[in-house]
């Protein structure tokens, strides 16, 4: 897997501790519990889960960094709560 970081990324906003989690694992395998989504990802074949704790500077972070890779790096951008893919737009 082309990915090395996961676990805790450290990110700072308004001064204050904002870091979240992030975990790569095989879109198929990711997918499995998703299949209205397969057809959407193409031949997208990593998915990248991001958590954070019940703060909302986490949150906040984990979205910017959504919003940017779906913006710049043509990633899709789901939420397991709603169940529906955000825009970039939408995100920020």
């Amino acid at each position: 897997m082309p990915f090395e970081c996961a676990g805790y990324i450290p990110c700072t906003l308004d001064g204050e501790d904002a870091g979240f989690e992030i975990k790569f694992s095989d879109s198929s395998v990711r997918l499995s519990d998703m299949p209205a989504l397969q057809t959407q990802i193409g031949d997208r074949d990593i998915a990248m889960t991001l958590r954070w704790g019940g703060g909302p500077r986490e949150r906040v972070s984990a979205i910017i960094v959504s919003a940017v890779l779906a913006q710049n790096f043509d990633a899709l951008v789901h939420c397991e709560n709603d169940g529906i893919l955000h825009t970039p737009d939408q995100l920020l």
